[in-house]
């Protein structure tokens, strides 16, 4: 019934109880229903405490009732949201204009902000698309079964348990199960290989948000220009220390997205050295690097892997026999497209891979965990990493990071 296939008992029940979609139906429960119903309606109760809905044509999902709007909730149990008697019965095509985008003056008339700017994330229901579809957390494509059930509730428990554990224990710990459970989240996570969607005229939210995700990537990007007033506004007197942070990385020997942000690097980073930036983290541990090189004056680049996601862990690396990809699956065309050629000098010139773990890689773990900065005085920091699996106090790796202005002068300071 939560999938609506038909079936002589199926058609049955639905015909005995008046409800013709058990996803997108309010049901209540009378004292005169069977006792096979009344147990349908409790399991019910259940699975919509996990599952969310997928925004399709708009139609399907009620705008109070059930959870759509990448919350933990309804609007409906939401304590600072009031409901207008006109509004009760409203599915998510009537909070939008004419032109099929967001009505956000409506939008914002009935939801707090803090909850409608969630919108911007939401592609708008298009008459053109397929039914709201419910998803389920536990499938990679968002199916129920019953196998997935087990599974998800088997993490959940598990997690709970390490959770129960946290206010118990009252000494510094890490959980020795960390990893475990990060891979378990990674394989029920949902897949990249949902369904195709094609807009002639892609909606403005979603359009807004490409445009701001590639404005870093050329130096006469507004994003360009926002770093270099940013750089060149911090007095290093009192703020000795600069640190840069972003998602993905410009130096990683890992096979799997190798290069991908060379647009981003080829733009920015002289920016980064001429201004004397310490420290980038990124999400393995480089050296000082600049331009593919150690460089004393260049910044560490520290990237410290995830807690886990559908890919998994990374661990083949791009010097690995046969494991260099192609330079044309490189680019992250949000991220500026194509600018990875073959390198020109050094060990690897003409190629584009090294054949060997490269001089500005001093190390690197196929390992969740996390890290520590410890900002000492004006010119040294200690690094220490700390795999899942460890106990406190078993540092995986630890570094002191020290500053050499007097060897780096910085660019001068200049009005912009």
């Amino acid at each position: 019934m939560r999938n609506n296939d038909q079936g002589l008992w199926l058609d049955l029940l639905r015909a005995k109880y008046g409800v013709s979609d058990m996803r997108s139906s309010i049901v209540n429960i009378r004292a005169t229903d069977s006792s096979l119903w009344k147990s349908i309606l409790a399991v019910q109760c259940h699975l919509s405490k996990h599952e969310f809905w997928q925004v399709g044509n708009g139609t399907k999902i009620r705008l109070w009732d059930v959870k759509w709007l990448n919350m933990d909730q309804p609007l409906v149990n939401c304590h600072d949201v009031s409901i207008p008697s006109a509004t009760r019965n409203w599915c998510v095509s009537n909070i939008m204009n004419a032109n099929g985008d967001w009505d956000w003056t409506l939008a914002n008339s009935l939801i707090p902000h803090h909850i409608s700017i969630k919108l911007l994330s939401i592609a708008p229901p298009s008459v053109d698309e397929n039914d709201d579809r419910p998803a389920w957390p536990g499938h990679p494509l968002g199916d129920f079964s019953m196998k997935r059930q087990h599974a998800a509730s088997n993490i959940v428990s598990r997690i709970w348990n390490l959770l129960s554990h946290q206010w118990t224990v009252h000494i510094t710990h890490i959980f020795r199960e960390g990893n475990s459970c990060a891979d378990i989240l990674a394989s029920v996570a949902c897949s990249n290989e949902l369904p195709l969607i094609c807009f002639d005229q892609v909606p403005t939210c979603i359009s807004l948000a490409l445009a701001a995700d590639v404005l870093g990537s050329y130096k006469e990007g507004e994003q360009y220009k926002w770093l270099e007033r940013d750089l060149a506004s911090v007095d290093r007197e009192v703020t000795p220390w600069l640190v840069a942070s972003w998602h993905a990385p410009w130096y990683s020997t890992y096979k799997a997205h190798y290069r991908e942000a060379e647009c981003m690097r080829v733009a920015m980073e002289d920016k980064l050295y001429t201004y004397g930036v310490d420290i980038i983290f990124n999400g393995h541990r480089s050296n000082r690097v600049y331009n593919y090189t150690l460089d004393p004056c260049g910044p560490v680049h520290i990237i410290v892997g995830d807690g886990g996601n559908r890919e998994k862990m990374a661990i083949t690396h791009a010097e690995e026999p046969g494991k260099c990809p192609e330079p044309s699956t490189t680019p992250d065309n949000y991220m500026g497209g194509f600018c990875a050629f073959n390198f020109t000098s050094g060990p690897a010139a003409e190629k584009f891979c090294w054949d060997r773990q490269p001089e500005y890689s001093a190390f690197r773990e196929s390992s969740f965990g996390h890290g520590i900065l410890e900002v000492k005085n004006e010119t040294h920091a200690l690094w220490t990493w700390h795999r899942n699996q460890d106990y406190y106090g078993s540092a995986g790796d630890a570094i002191y990071i020290v500053r050499q202005p007097q060897r780096c002068p910085l660019e001068p300071k200049v009005e912009l």
